[in-house]
């Protein structure tokens, strides 16, 4: 396998590169962005995007710029939380929710060359990663929990979703992340032993 769905699959011997660049490369010509000036980061450091603030402009071009960004997420973990946040805009949209997907095409554009790489390697300790925003979300106030799990050299699954009910401490925030972490982990576990990987140590998160 080389080349799938958008999806640039390189094998070495040591290990499998899998990337997108080429679907990157056609969405920044789409967009007309492919001489735009890069920024290192996808957001402002606080972004406060709300539903109800700023001018009301064309949602077209913010749907299609954010229905593209969705399939970025197969190997970009970083997309994860811009993918979900963006997505809440997509009835009304506001002139600064156009700017925000244009700021990330800007990122896209100067780091279309990252890539995920998988060691050839025998498989270790499974271990995750989870964190929290509390009442982030400037609609509803509720959080935003993510979790991000490797094994061996990289990561192997990645999410990002808003909570269902609203954390009134960020404590409880946290502990709503480690609740999908665990259940996730849990059914890591399983697959794994499915697939005849052994991982007999407890997972760490």
């Amino acid at each position: 396998l080389h080349y799938f769905l958008g999806i640039e699959v390189i094998r070495t011997p040591e290990g499998i590169l899998i990337n997108q660049r080429h679907y990157m490369l056609s969405m920044l010509f789409k967009f007309g962005m492919t001489k735009c000036k890069s920024v290192s980061t996808p957001l402002d450091r606080n972004p406060k995007l709300r539903l109800d603030s700023g001018m009301t402009c064309d949602p077209t071009r913010f749907r299609h710029i954010a229905g593209s960004l969705i399939y970025l997420t197969i190997t970009r973990p970083d997309f994860s939380y811009l993918v979900g946040l963006i997505s809440q805009f997509m009835s009304q949209t506001k002139a600064e929710h156009l700017q925000c997907v244009q700021r990330i095409l800007r990122y896209i554009n100067g780091t279309k060359d990252k890539a995920l790489f998988y060691r050839a390697c025998v498989a270790e300790q499974l271990v995750g990663y989870t964190d929290a925003n509390w009442a982030e979300n400037g609609g509803d106030h509720r959080s935003t929990s993510g979790f991000a799990f490797s094994l061996g050299s990289i990561v192997i699954v990645w999410s990002s979703k808003k909570q269902p009910t609203m954390a009134l401490l960020s404590t409880e925030a946290e502990y709503q992340g480690a609740d999908v972490a665990t259940c996730e982990a849990i059914w890591l576990k399983r697959l794994l032993k499915d697939l005849q990987v052994e991982v007999s140590n407890p997972t760490m998160i």
